[in-house]
């Protein structure tokens, strides 16, 4: 404690004898050094460094949000395959034979048989994207000035997203047993997952409109 209180003393001494010393050129200097410039400047990069970490959280919720509905997409032409048949007659060139156009194609037939290591694989790609999607809402931190609104808005996303894991869940346990599953309810339960993404993309859109709106 001694030895701290003498170098806390010898330093007040050089201070002084410093202070005595200096010319009015580095005491002009050592007053702007004291100013609030460098302050206002670190909290600028501060809030700059914010609204790029929200922006591009942004584009991977946007991106995550883009493979679990194509995936579900996916997941409804798996549930309503059909089978074709031409129903146009084939054109005839000299020797060479063109068949007819797919626009003369009919679907035939009940639905065609889900396979189920399509329909797991499509389940399996929105299965890992929901919780990443989810922490990323979380995570999201957006300027103080907006911060308000901004959270409105993603309310807005919380019931959409619920909705989507609970049908989701339900795709689920229908992949278990494919036998017994009706087509048109796996189709009807994706379509609806797809478009709660969507819904929430919207409004993902919408926050990412308001931030830029506050960087302007």
């Amino acid at each position: 404690m001694v030895r701290f209180g003498l170098l806390v003393s010898s330093m007040c001494c050089l201070a002084i004898i410093g202070s005595q010393v200096a010319p009015p050129a580095m005491a002009q200097q050592e007053e702007n050094a004291t100013t609030v410039e460098p302050a206002s400047k670190a909290l600028r990069g501060g809030v700059k460094t914010l609204d790029i970490e929200a922006a591009e959280t942004l584009r991977q919720l946007g991106d995550a949000n883009k493979k679990m509905q194509r995936a579900m997409l996916e997941l409804m032409g798996e549930a309503t395959r059909m089978s074709y048949m031409a129903v146009g007659d084939p054109n005839v060139i000299g020797t060479l034979i063109i068949p007819a156009l797919p626009d003369n194609m009919m679907k035939t037939g009940p639905y065609e048989p889900i396979r189920k290591k399509w329909m797991d694989y499509y389940l399996d790609q929105v299965g890992m994207l929901i919780p990443i999607y989810a922490e990323l809402v979380d995570s999201l931190l957006m300027p103080e000035s907006t911060r308000d609104e901004a959270t409105k808005m993603l309310d807005q996303m919380r019931p959409l997203f619920a909705d989507a894991k609970q049908h989701y869940d339900a795709l689920v346990v229908m992949s278990k047993d494919l036998k017994h599953a009706h087509h048109s309810k796996i189709a009807e339960y994706a379509v609806i997952v797809h478009d709660d993404f969507m819904k929430c993309d919207k409004i993902r859109l919408d926050v990412f409109k308001l931030l830029k709106k506050s960087e302007s």
